[in-house]
This record gives structure tokens, C-alpha cells and sequence, in this order.
């Protein structure tokens, strides 16, 4: 029989040798070899995204979670806590977002932009604007995701353009 578990949802299928409970319908939560399996399905999820990082798969962000498990259920804590560590870890660590230039960057060298400004006035002239070093993420991609919280992205909103117009223009 197949397990069945269903306390914990992935937008994807995990086939793993997990080591079951006794009615071999869930996987034992307290289990080192299964947290080892979640600590690395948390850090190579996002190493996978990484690698398949491209204006040709401008969905593939959708394939990340946009927030750490939150599972209320204490049987397998350890699971989502070894997961959430690693996930976030390789979130930190790894180079899966594709910016304007198509370079594959980690997430501290990507900032958002909320406004739209950089559609009107060009990516460039908004760099030069905010004095950053940091690119937008490529357009042909979907980069909703990385607004949640769980990314930790700079995002950039009408008030500090206005408050950088007026400095530009010598008013503060």
C-alpha cells in the first residue's frame, strides 16, 4: 500500500525512503533519517530551482514555498523545523534569482520594485536614482514570490521615491 501521507503539502511530489510508523500510513516525525531527508528537500529545493533558473521557465519561481512550513501538529515538529532551517538557509546561500542582465544572483543582490518607476523611467536610470548595486529581477520572469516576507527582499515604494525626487531636487 502506498503512504498517504498528508500533513505536510509540497507543490510537488517527494519520493524518498522515508522510514514510516508502525501503520505505515504517515512517516515517523521523530525520526533522524527523516528529518536528514527533510533538512535536504528544504535546501535542494531551492538549489533545483536554481538550476533551472531562465527567461525560458519564467514560472519557475512557483515551484518555491512562499512561507516555511507551519504545521500545528507536534508529531513530526522536528520535520518541519530541520526543513524550514535548510530552506532558508539555501534561500541565504544560493543563487536562484535570474535579474535584468540574466545572471543567476542570490537574493541580497535583487531589489523589487513596487512602483512601476522602473518601467517608465528604465532599470538603469532607477539604479543611478537609489545608488544601489542591486538589479531588478529579468522581466520575462514571474517575481511575484519574492515580495512574501519569507525573502527578505528590498523593495522600493512611493515614499522613497518622493523622499529621493525631493533630495534630488534640493528640497531636503
Amino acid at each position: 500500500l502506498p503512504m498517504k501521507e498528508n500533513r505536510i503539502k509540497f507543490p510537488f511530489l517527494v519520493n524518498a525512503d522515508f522510514v514510516p510508523s508502525s501503520n505505515r500510513e504517515e512517516i515517523q516525525g521523530d525520526n533522524p533519517w527523516n528529518a536528514y531527508l527533510f533538512a535536504n528537500i528544504g535546501y535542494k529545493l531551492v538549489k533545483w530551482v536554481g538550476e533551472i533558473a531562465s527567461k525560458d521557465q519564467p514560472k519557475y519561481l512557483s515551484l518555491l514555498l512562499p512561507s516555511t512550513l507551519n504545521i500545528d501538529d507536534t508529531d513530526i515538529q522536528l520535520l518541519t523545523n530541520k526543513f524550514n532551517e535548510y530552506y532558508q538557509k539555501a534561500l541565504e546561500e544560493i543563487p536562484f534569482i535570474l535579474n535584468d542582465k540574466e545572471k543567476k544572483v542570490q537574493k541580497e543582490n535583487i531589489l523589487l520594485d513596487n512602483t512601476g518607476i522602473a518601467q517608465i523611467l528604465g532599470n538603469q536610470v532607477c539604479y543611478d536614482l537609489l545608488k544601489t548595486d542591486k538589479r531588478f529581477p529579468h522581466k520575462d520572469i514571474d517575481s511575484k514570490i519574492l515580495g512574501k516576507d519569507l525573502f527578505g527582499i528590498e523593495q522600493i515604494n512611493k515614499e522613497q521615491l518622493i523622499e529621493i525626487f525631493n533630495s534630488e531636487n534640493g528640497k531636503n
